[in-house]
C-alpha cells in the first residue's frame, strides 16, 4: 500500500483559493482557521506611532510658533526706578522713558529677587510700549 504525499490540500481554506494565494501557508503548517483569517484580513499597515496630522487634533486653531513671537519682541535694557505690588516694577528706559514691567515665569521659577536700582533686561510688544517682561537681571 502506497502512501499518499499531502500537497498541501488540507490547508485549503475558502474555496480553495487560501493556498494558491498564500504559498507559504501550506510550508509553515498553518492551521485552516490562521489561514483563513490572513486571507480575509490583510495585515495592518503600520504609521511608527505618529498620528497623520503631526500629533495635535485635527479640531481647534493651529499651532502657532513661537519663534515669530520672539523675532517681534523689542529688546531694551532699563533700571528698577521703583518696586509695586504683585511683582510689578516701574523701569525707567536709557532714554528717560518708564514703563510697567512684570517678571517672566522663568524668573519667578528661579525666585530670582530684584530691587531698586537692579539693571534688567526686557521684551516689549511693538503693540503697547508702556509694558514690558523682565527676562533678564543684570546686576
Amino acid at each position: 500500500m502506497a502512501k499518499k504525499q499531502s500537497t498541501g490540500s488540507a490547508f485549503f481554506g475558502i474555496d480553495g483559493l487560501v493556498a494558491m494565494r498564500y504559498p507559504h501557508a501550506a510550508d509553515a503548517a498553518l492551521s485552516a482557521a490562521q489561514v483563513s483569517f490572513q486571507s480575509i484580513m490583510p495585515p495592518r499597515p503600520r504609521n511608527q506611532g505618529r498620528r497623520p496630522s503631526g500629533g495635535r487634533h485635527r479640531y481647534g486653531p493651529p499651532k502657532r510658533s513661537t519663534k515669530d513671537d520672539e523675532e517681534k519682541a523689542v529688546e531694551v535694557e532699563g533700571e528698577i526706578s521703583s518696586v509695586l505690588a504683585g511683582t510689578m516694577f516701574r523701569v525707567r528706559l536709557e532714554s528717560g522713558h518708564e514703563v510697567l514691567a512684570h517678571i517672566s515665569g522663568k524668573m519667578r521659577k528661579r525666585f530670582i529677587r530684584l530691587v531698586v536700582g537692579d539693571k534688567v533686561k526686557m521684551e516689549m510688544s511693538p503693540y503697547d510700549l508702556t509694558k514690558a517682561r523682565i527676562v533678564f537681571r543684570m546686576s
